[in-house]
């Protein structure tokens, strides 16, 4: 119901232009919805894709690849995603040669800006850092790694006829930055907002908030003791 709506959302606001959605083969049971065109992700067989397509679109095409994987993100705690060529190149090549159409995600790294790093869950909480240089073609710094030159060579063979890629820019200089030192600072508790007053404990949604932090605070009436639980927590907690 909810992609049903978005694509419903979308053609009234008078956007005529393909949509598709982006799922795994498996996926496509739940995640098509008519009118849109089902497009694979991660699939390198292209019989598959093809069949896949089909199956969800009325037997027939576009066969379009929305996510082809040439590198991965990474996650706090862990080893940092390193995908090498060797590993996809030859599956690229594959589905060029089939006709299939293929969005390299991603061709870019690139920067998670304040608190839109985001999380994975894949059995557990996983939650990414800022940086997304995704062990991409192009790093996070945007200059062309050896892998962009092994997808280039590949796209070089299945270009139209009478057609050649532009050359490749020389990446941009770098600069060195001399020490500095950071002597400001402010306090957690002397930078807060309005506070909202509330009988139980709200989330981020309930107030209106998109993204942050929420400082959480009670009073306890008489002394005792107890065991503070807090389950299913999302993010980095202080408990002061």
């Amino acid at each position: 119901n909810f992609m049903e709506a978005m694509r419903d959302d979308i053609r009234a606001a008078g956007f005529d232009v393909p949509l598709f959605t982006a799922d795994g083969p498996g996926q496509c049971r739940n995640g098509h919805v008519e009118g849109t065109l089902p497009a694979i992700n991660g699939d390198d067989n292209p019989e598959s894709i093809r069949d896949t397509v089909r199956k969800w679109n009325h037997g027939k095409g576009p066969f379009f690849s929305p996510e082809f994987y040439p590198g991965w993100l990474d996650h706090w705690g862990e080893q940092h995603a390193s995908v090498p060529a060797r590993d996809f190149i030859g599956k690229f090549d594959t589905l060029l040669a089939s006709g299939i159409s293929v969005s390299l995600y991603m061709l870019h790294g690139g920067t998670n800006f304040g608190f839109m790093n985001g999380a994975n869950y894949g059995g557990r909480y996983q939650p990414q850092p800022t940086s997304y240089d995704y062990d991409a073609p192009v790093d996070e710094a945007g200059r062309p790694t050896p892998k962009y030159f092994a997808l280039r060579e590949v796209i070089s063979r299945h270009l139209p006829a009478g057609t050649s890629l532009p050359p490749v820019p020389q990446p941009n200089p770098t600069i060195r930055i001399a020490p500095f030192e950071l002597s400001q600072s402010a306090g957690l508790f002397d930078a807060l907002p309005s506070p909202v007053r509330s009988g139980h404990t709200l989330t981020m949604e309930d107030i209106g908030q998109g993204y942050g932090y929420i400082l959480y605070r009670t009073n306890v009436q008489s002394p005792g003791t107890g065991r503070l639980v807090i389950n299913d927590l999302r993010d980095y907690g202080v408990v002061f």
